[in-house]
């Protein structure tokens, strides 16, 4: 057998033996405010249809923001940021295989990554947590979600400046996957942020690693040498780009103009009516 012959078959043996291995993604949904405290949230329940996938799953997932997230100036909007994997794996993935390193006896256990928004049309209030301050104090604006703990960096610098810094730690059971193929319940919510429409405009919001360096794992597996973060923030994510517009609060004399042609369709068919009564 030929060399090249050879370099085939064994490529397409390991195809066989080695399950496919999934692309993580990371996506945009319209939640609920955060209530309870990380392992009482009425949002979550155990999930008991396998055992195997026994970590804390969401009730709803909320509805997928289908083309710009639009928002009214001065509505307040709970954006859930969720993980998901999909058939599609990465194409020229970094010389690590991490992501099928992902299974149920070594779980996703720690989260970690930073959201950006368009400073000046939606904000994200936060203040940093300094003692003797409630360190749960930001978790109505920017928490994760059970199995994780939250964590508010108070060493990021651009809180209120257009990002914010958001991580999660659990000494669980954390979240199992089947060779970096998210199974169970599949999407899950991973964090929710509070975005406040200041005003009217547009612009992008998008999510980012909040440590480039390669030994520092924000998507953290078991196993210390696992990191994530190579495939959730693979260039060809290009930030997770959402599309962001705050539109201006319909003045009350349109509102009643607009309603004008409707309101002379309804007089026109109650006289109809009325006329064609014995």
């Amino acid at each position: 057998m030929g060399v090249k012959n050879l370099v085939l078959a064994c490529m397409a043996m390991l195809a066989i033996v080695m399950p496919a291995r999934a692309d993580v993604i990371l996506g945009y949904r319209i939640g609920l405010p955060p209530s309870g405290n990380d392992f009482t949230n009425p949002l979550w329940i155990d999930n008991e249809v396998d055992p195997i996938y026994q970590s804390n799953q969401p009730v709803f997932l909320g509805p997928p923001i289908v083309g710009p997230l639009t928002m009214t100036e001065g509505q307040t909007l709970f954006l859930q940021v969720t993980i998901a994997t999909n058939a599609n794996a990465l194409s020229n993935p970094t010389p690590s295989f991490a992501q099928s390193a992902w299974t149920n006896t070594n779980r996703l256990i720690t989260v970690a990554f930073g959201l950006n928004y368009p400073l000046g049309v939606v904000n994200n209030p936060f203040t940093p947590p300094i003692p003797p301050t409630d360190p749960d104090q930001n978790n109505v604006n920017a928490r994760v979600m059970v199995p994780f703990s939250t964590g508010n960096p108070n060493t990021f610098t651009g809180y209120n400046m257009g990002s914010t810094a958001i991580s999660g730690a659990t000494t669980g059971t954390g979240i199992g996957a089947t060779a970096g193929n998210l199974s169970g319940p599949g999407e899950r919510v991973l964090a929710i942020f509070r975005l406040n429409a200041f005003a009217v405009g547009s612009g992008t919001i998008s999510l980012f690693d909040l440590n480039l360096a390669p030994t520092a794992g924000g998507f953290g597996l078991q196993s210390s040498s696992n990191n994530l973060d190579e495939y959730v923030f693979h260039p060809s994510h290009n930030g997770f780009p959402l599309a962001v517009q705050v539109i201006p609060v319909p003045e009350p004399c349109s509102m009643f103009l607009a309603g004008l042609p409707a309101a002379r369709i309804g007089w026109r068919k109650w006289r109809r009516q009325r006329s064609t009564r014995p």
